[in-house]
């Protein structure tokens, strides 16, 4: 069984090694692509080859693994009789990969400050499955948390539980924060005038802070910080998802 690997981080020769370690069932060979397979739909992600140049020849007996694989290349592999495992069709692996980038942000604020979590007023941007499992990690160590939602349901969860969570546009308390961390894919600060001050981690991929000027971007904490937990995650992933 080969495995030929497209993906040359420390989280992708992790995985390339379970995968031989421990082949999954079935395959033959197979083709590991990237988290995330391609920014712009047609190269591979790190590099400028095409993805269909590492997706030559394939047929009966091929698993191909990735992240995000353009729906039209994933219904030709699947008419060609290739089997596709894409991680980000799997709640349970973005979950667990989530836990760790949020370990990672938490990593970065235990070492990276001159002052304890308790003694900060942290501010986390977004309540999804980053931010929600960040918020966690900062309870029992931060009494002064804010969060910031969009969903009113998420603001009456985070009420009960005693944090503060304005909606996204109710932003008078940014200027109390000694931290804003970002963990929404989307533009929601933009027009807001950033407080003198303030520092920002994000770790949301993409650039959706421009304009706010230094920003401390950590993406890819999974891969960077844990990359053995990473791999191996992602190998659990792909045996539940064949």
């Amino acid at each position: 069984m080969k495995v030929y690997t497209y993906d040359r981080s420390e989280r992708g020769l992790a995985m390339a090694k379970w995968l031989n370690d421990k082949p999954p069932p079935g395959a033959e060979s197979i083709r590991l692509f990237p988290i995330p397979t391609t920014k712009d739909g047609v190269t591979v992600n790190g590099g400028d080859m095409r993805i269909s140049d590492g997706l030559r020849e394939l047929g009966d007996g091929e698993l191909v693994i990735g992240y995000g694989i353009p729906e039209d290349i994933r219904n030709k592999l699947t008419r060609a009789g290739v089997s596709v495992a894409d991680s980000a069709e799997d709640e349970e692996f973005l979950v667990a990969n989530a836990h760790l980038t949020a370990l990672g942000a938490l990593g970065k604020i235990l070492t990276g400050w001159k002052r304890a979590p308790g003694d900060m007023s942290i501010g986390i941007l977004g309540y999804g499955r980053i931010g929600s499992s960040l918020c966690r990690l900062l309870i029992p160590i931060c009494p002064r948390i804010t969060v910031y939602t969009t969903d009113p349901d998420k603001q009456r969860e985070l009420g009960s539980y005693g944090i503060h969570a304005p909606m996204v546009g109710q932003w008078e308390s940014l200027g109390k924060l000694d931290l804003l961390i970002n963990t929404a894919p989307a533009p929601l600060l933009d027009g807001v005038e950033r407080p003198e001050g303030l520092r920002v981690m994000d770790l949301a991929s993409g650039n959706y802070l421009a304009g706010w000027g230094e920003i401390e971007k950590y993406p890819s904490i999974p891969a960077v910080c844990y990359p053995e937990s990473a791999g191996e995650i992602w190998y659990r992933s792909v045996l539940r998802l064949i």
